[in-house]
């Protein structure tokens, strides 16, 4: 479930974040992609001992910084 959720953060995301980068610009997404990156991964490290929604919210926002990068 874990992968999925990354995965599907990516599939909902791959689309607005295509329209939204030749809107406003690239560079925008380039840095924003991989700091949520980063705070959601930091952030999946203390929510394994919480309750599995936290975690698979971190993934999803995790799949669509990846996406924007």
């Amino acid at each position: 479930m874990v992968f999925a959720a990354q995965l599907a953060g990516g599939l909902v995301a791959a689309v607005p974040v295509g329209y939204a980068s030749d809107r406003f610009g690239r560079r925008w997404f380039q840095v924003a992609g991989p700091l949520s990156m980063a705070g959601s991964l930091f952030l999946t490290a203390f929510a394994s001992g919480g309750s599995l929604g936290v975690l698979l919210a971190y993934r999803f926002v995790a799949g669509v910084g990846h996406q924007m990068w």
